[in-house]
């Protein structure tokens, strides 16, 4: 997804457009993961949950944390391979390496 920011101000020499009307779009690269491509969770969306990504075990700590400052609630729920794409019958080691993180306000019962 673009990421877009406001123009450069004074002291941002190099960092942005010279033109303050417009932004420039940066596109930035980021990790290989496998995208959330299957249904939610029925569950944990009557619960008032929101499937944000699929991640690696090795990172979800770190990103639980970075929802959990912005006032969020986590939960981490496991990848069933029933949730594999039929074209995806041979990734059985997505549900042994990946986890699907899941977000709701924490004002949620």
């Amino acid at each position: 997804m673009p990421i877009t920011g406001p123009p450069a101000g004074p002291g941002d020499e190099g960092v942005g457009p010279e033109d303050p009307q417009g932004a420039e779009e940066v596109v930035l690269p980021g990790p290989a993961r496998p995208a959330l491509s299957f249904p939610p969770d029925p569950d944990l969306l009557a619960q008032g949950w929101q499937a944000r990504f699929m991640t690696d075990r090795a990172r979800v700590k770190e990103l639980a944390a970075l929802y959990e400052e912005l006032g969020l609630d986590v939960h981490v729920a496991s990848v069933n391979p029933t949730d594999l794409r039929e074209e995806c019958g041979d990734c059985q080691l997505a549900t042994q390496f990946f986890v699907i993180l899941y977000t709701r306000d924490n004002a949620q019962p």
